[in-house]
């Protein structure tokens, strides 16, 4: 199944000075793990509720005054809205992420794909294969073929 089928075209994208109350409230509002940062249209980062509970709450002094900027990931990983979902699930694996951002043939960001997008439309038994690839290196399937992304 292509990642175009699966993904959230839903994507919340906020500003690098955007307030972290702003963003987690954003993020509450929306029921969503993840809002994107964008500088006059150019991606330059993520931020996840696990980056808000980690780098701003357990780690600064001070959250209520951070900016998007001073948590985000910077570094983007994505995949294309045509690679297959077992292709992206081992890219997850791989990387170490539960989010990618998914872009088109032209490099347009057109959504965001998760674990959870990954393994709702498929079996049971199969989802939980698929998740197994996060914690369990020694059940990553041989045959699926690899893809990864980064950001140029």
């Amino acid at each position: 199944m292509k990642i175009r089928e699966l993904m959230s075209r839903d994507v919340q994208v906020v500003s690098p000075g955007a307030l972290l109350q702003e963003v987690a409230k954003r993020m509450r509002k929306r029921d969503c793990g993840c809002v994107l940062v964008a500088d006059n249209d150019r991606l330059v980062g993520m931020i996840t509720d696990r980056d808000i509970a980690i780098r701003a709450a357990a780690e600064l002094p001070h959250p209520a005054g951070m900016t998007a900027d001073q948590v985000m990931s910077s570094e983007i990983l994505y995949c294309c809205d045509t690679d297959e979902a077992d292709a992206v699930a081992r890219n997850m694996y791989l990387n170490k992420v539960r989010r990618l951002v998914v872009l088109d043939g032209q490099k347009h960001l057109v959504g965001v794909v998760s674990l959870g997008d990954i393994t709702l439309p498929v079996p049971e038994q199969d989802s939980f294969s698929k998740l197994s690839l996060v914690c369990h290196p020694d059940l990553i399937p041989v045959m699926l073929p690899s893809v990864n992304h980064t950001k140029n």
